[in-house]
């Protein structure tokens, strides 16, 4: 029908306008292919905080990966194609997407997928009846290194008139690129008719048309083990230990009325373990930990006193040095009541890069209490 064509016509050259525009506006922002150097404060602007939330509730997905022990953290990263110059007219029937994974470095990738939003528009709507495409995705090709297929997806027609996610798996290409100390990973997104085998316009098949400020950004989900320890000396939580000590008055005065605070009452009692509420509010860092909110770390205080008692498992040392101190205390000072046992806990927070992260740190919850 003639009046079917003009509108696919103009439905065609609208689309590819306002992408052209796009990159035209992109351009003008960033005149080269560095990464934006501002890195802003921890929790400003950061896109998937609801979708690693939910993995962060249900345990399900990457995170299900970092509880089963296979890996240590899971990290969000959001597209910067916005970022970087991407020249009009070049790549019309192409997307490409960029992502700066430089806090990889020390990781070992164990997994990574590439989440793309496919946003139905009055032409995938209208096509329907259309012959079946499929989505192709490769690395970017950079001076004499040619692009390499990495993954695709098959699309069917009736797609095109519902919303839907489409995941890649890109593991290989990520290693690569951390092996070789890349600090910005690069993919590009092509849509080919099955039938004819030519490339198509992506942007009139509902790619590449969400900013990066919004829950339908591109996401690039990498599950890591951590080469060296988990400890929360390491940024973000080194720069929010010494805010925490250097500004908290009035959090410490809150702090030192609290009940369990009066080291006199736990002298009373034998070494054991008790309650500790350990509030990210009450410490400044709820900011930019998203969850949990608070969590019982636990801690060990009482006396340990001769004879000490066999569940507290002493060591050899320790019940010789109780015996010395017993016969006379000023030989040698008391044992203490110390955590024997410690477990980890997950936290979900938001680095200064707006990288959502899920990550598991050792030692932060008193299991057990002993006499050292």
């Amino acid at each position: 029908m003639a009046w079917r064509s003009l509108l696919l016509s103009s439905l065609c050259v609208f689309f590819i306008s306002s992408s052209s525009l796009a990159k035209e506006e992109a351009v003008e922002r960033r005149g080269n292919l560095r990464p934006s150097e501002s890195e802003d404060e921890p929790g400003k602007g950061a896109v998937p905080y609801r979708y690693m939330l939910g993995l962060y509730t249900r345990k399900k997905g990457l995170v299900s990966a970092v509880e089963a022990g296979q890996a240590d953290t899971v990290r969000a990263f959001v597209d910067k194609a916005v970022d970087f110059e991407q020249l009009p007219g070049e790549h019309d029937k192409r997307h490409r997407y960029f992502f700066n994974i430089s806090s990889l470095s020390n990781d070992d990738v164990v997994s990574a997928i590439l989440r793309v939003f496919r946003e139905p528009t009055p032409l995938t709507v209208l096509e329907q009846d259309g012959p079946p495409e499929r989505a192709e995705l490769y690395t970017c090709s950079r001076g004499r290194r040619r692009r390499a297929r990495l993954d695709s997806k098959n699309l069917s027609p009736k797609s095109g008139e519902s919303k839907t996610w489409y995941q890649f798996d890109v593991r290989h290409a990520v290693r690569r690129a951390v092996r070789k100390n890349v600090d910005v990973a690069c993919f590009e997104l092509v849509v080919r008719s099955l039938r004819s085998g030519r490339e198509v316009n992506v942007v009139n098949e509902g790619f590449g048309l969400n900013s990066r400020h919004t829950d339908k950004t591109s996401l690039l989900l990498v599950s890591s083990k951590s080469l060296g320890p988990r400890s929360i000396t390491e940024s973000p939580f080194i720069g929010a230990l010494t805010n925490a000590t250097a500004g908290s008055g009035g959090r410490e005065k809150r702090r030192s009325r609290r009940k369990n605070a009066s080291p006199r009452r736990t002298r009373r009692h034998g070494c054991m373990r008790r309650s500790l509420q350990v509030s990210f509010h009450d410490l400044g860092w709820d900011d930019w930990i998203i969850a949990p909110t608070n969590y019982d770390a636990h801690y060990c205080a009482g006396a340990c006193s001769f004879p000490l008692r066999s569940h507290l498992e002493p060591t050899n040392h320790a019940i010789v040095q109780t015996l010395v101190n017993s016969m006379n205390p000023r030989a040698v000072e008391k044992v203490c009541c110390v955590p024997t046992k410690l477990s980890p806990i997950s936290i979900l927070y938001i680095d200064g890069k707006d990288t959502v992260v899920y990550k598991k740190y050792d030692d932060m919850v008193a299991d057990q209490c002993g006499c050292r």
